[in-house]
């Protein structure tokens, strides 16, 4: 996984009920594979693009609007509206992202409540990578947003680099929860890289700083840590 310089993204308010992207690398592979539209309440896209042409509101759906498996969704400024609850046990949230995927906007994903995204990249953010609940982020990479990962639930960080979400002055952090795991991950020029209220499990990892939103002071796990 690559290392990006920083990109400030602008002044622009985080809103703590949507996920926000921008991509600027769909990539030669991505544009050989076929489009196809996303215009319903579920959609699979399997090793194709799905593209979005207009707002798609599904907030009494329940369930997973999206399935990526070895797929783009391009959002095209648009904007998936998905419930708040999901309910099943095998709902991961508006967009569930399997293999590989990628994620280009601009455009918008509201009502996140549980995720699971694997292999995904998401850069260049005018908002946060991701704001949502819970989150299982394995195998990706996020770069260069405003600020990186905010989950209100169980955060799970694997096998992922996180650098460089600085865009904006009041959310400068690579990750933020309640009491986040993170694994085999790289985690650094956030400022700091990991913010909670709990010590974090921490383990084959690397960052440079990190921030206790409960009590002050850092959790004494990151190379600049006092």
């Amino acid at each position: 996984m690559r290392t990006s310089n920083p990109r400030c993204a602008g002044a622009a308010g985080v809103a703590l009920a949507s996920l926000a992207f921008i991509s600027s690398h769909a990539g030669a592979a991505s544009a050989a594979k076929p489009i196809v539209p996303v215009t319903n309440c579920y959609n699979l896209v399997q090793d194709a693009i799905g593209e979005l042409h207009a707002d798609l509101n599904c907030s009494t759906f329940g369930a997973t609007i999206v399935d990526l498996e070895r797929a783009t969704l391009r959002l095209n400024g648009f904007t998936i509206t998905g419930i708040n609850t999901p309910t099943g046990g095998t709902t991961a949230g508006v967009i569930n992202c399997q293999k590989k995927c990628v994620i280009e906007g601009p455009g918008a994903i509201v009502g996140e409540s549980r995720a699971r995204f694997t292999n995904v990249k998401i850069e260049d953010s005018d908002g946060c990578a991701y704001i949502g609940e819970t989150l299982i982020l394995k195998e990706s990479e996020i770069v260069d947003n405003q600020c990186g990962i905010y989950s209100t639930g169980k955060l799970r960080v694997i096998d992922s680099d996180i650098i460089n979400n600085t865009g904006h002055p009041d959310y400068h952090f690579g990750v933020f929860a309640g009491k986040p795991r993170i694994v085999g991950s790289t985690l650094t020029g956030n400022l700091p890289d990991v913010k909670s209220n709990e010590k974090p499990g921490f383990h084959d990892s690397v960052c440079d700083t990190s921030d206790s939103n409960s009590g002050g002071g850092n959790w004494g796990i990151c190379s600049v840590d006092p």
